[in-house]
């Protein structure tokens, strides 16, 4: 399971097992259900990763989950949204499938 925390202009990614964080990078294992809790800090957000056929909206005060498998390895372009603010509709980033296992204290990227 992993918690992706919506703030204004980034994304916090938490990991439970093992514990540790990430900023803007969700790594996900090949061949497994992975079940992503979206949490908003502040503002309303959306996160759709079209190849894992997955879009779910935050809300703050609203945790709301979303399945997202990948059946090969790679790197799955990223749509973030925000409703009523087309000028962001479309930013990209990237979400990788690969996994590695760390401490949290690593830091705060992978």
């Amino acid at each position: 399971m992993i918690d992706v925390i919506g703030h204004q202009f980034w994304w916090e990614v938490r990991y439970r097992d093992p514990q540790f964080e990430t900023a803007n990078e969700i790594r996900i294992p090949v061949g497994r259900d992975v079940r992503i809790n979206a949490i908003s800090a502040d503002v309303i957000h959306s996160i759709w990763v079209p190849q894992l056929g997955g879009k779910i909206d935050t809300l703050p005060g609203k945790t709301n989950t979303l399945t997202l498998r990948a059946d090969r390895p790679g790197v799955y372009q990223t749509f973030v949204a925000r409703p009523g603010r087309p000028s962001i509709v479309g930013r990209t980033s990237s979400r990788k499938t690969s996994y590695r296992r760390r401490s949290s204290r690593t830091g705060s990227s992978l």
